[in-house]
């Protein structure tokens, strides 16, 4: 009879073992599940973020055109500017005015400004 006790005793044992472990692989099992979802998650993410990275590098390329164009056109206008040095800047001088003073000094006579 004591052996049939102890049996029962080793059963009881083994079962609340296997209880025990199989509380374990569910909480395991629903560990891993919510890795996948995240890891899906990252991976859907991270293919976005590729796609606009590819699209942002292709709107830099298609941007720099316009602004090289911009540039080029713009030193195109001032090539025939004259570049007058050694003149004090004032903010409430017309620059226009100062040219001609300057010219009327250098040229004496009737000189004309004309814009373009």
């Amino acid at each position: 009879m004591e052996k049939l006790d102890s049996i029962a005793k080793d059963v009881t044992n083994v079962n609340k073992e296997v209880k025990d472990l199989r509380a374990s692989l569910e909480f395991s099992q629903k560990s891993i599940d919510e890795i996948r979802e995240r890891l899906c998650t990252i991976e859907e993410k991270q293919s976005k973020f590729s796609s606009l990275s590819q699209e942002v590098q292709t709107l830099k390329t298609q941007n720099r055109q316009p602004h090289e164009n911009l540039e080029r056109l713009e030193s195109y206008s001032r090539k025939n500017n004259p570049i007058i040095t050694g003149l004090k800047e004032s903010d409430w001088e017309n620059p226009e005015q100062v040219v001609s003073q300057v010219l009327s000094t250098l040229v004496p006579g009737s000189v004309a400004l004309e814009r373009c």
